[in-house]
């Protein structure tokens, strides 16, 4: 297993313990962290709410959380982040969207 879901997968179940089930749950809590980074991105561009260092701090918190539940995701349905990111690049390294 990869070094950051494997220290992911020992922290939740030291805090949590081993309840992984579907996956339901990270699935959820994936959305509800995209949530607050779309919500800090707007708070950004309209330039209101937040000072751009809070900004950057929700944004990163945001990205950090949703990185650990996809790691959490991936130890329920027997999935290694990394080869998912491997795959998915896979498929679009050979793609141009850019005219020329």
């Amino acid at each position: 297993m990869y070094r950051f879901q494997l220290i992911i997968k020992e922290w939740t179940n030291r805090v949590f313990g081993e309840h992984y089930g579907t996956g339901y749950r990270n699935l959820l809590g994936v959305s509800e962290e995209v949530g607050e980074l779309c919500h800090a991105h707007l708070k950004g561009e309209q330039q209101i709410t937040y000072s751009p260092a809070k900004v950057r701090e929700l944004k990163m918190d945001a990205v950090g959380d949703i990185l650990i539940f996809l790691c959490n995701y991936c130890d329920s349905q027997g999935l290694h982040i990394d080869d998912c990111a491997d795959f998915a690049y896979k498929n679009i390294e050979g793609r141009a969207y850019i005219k020329k």
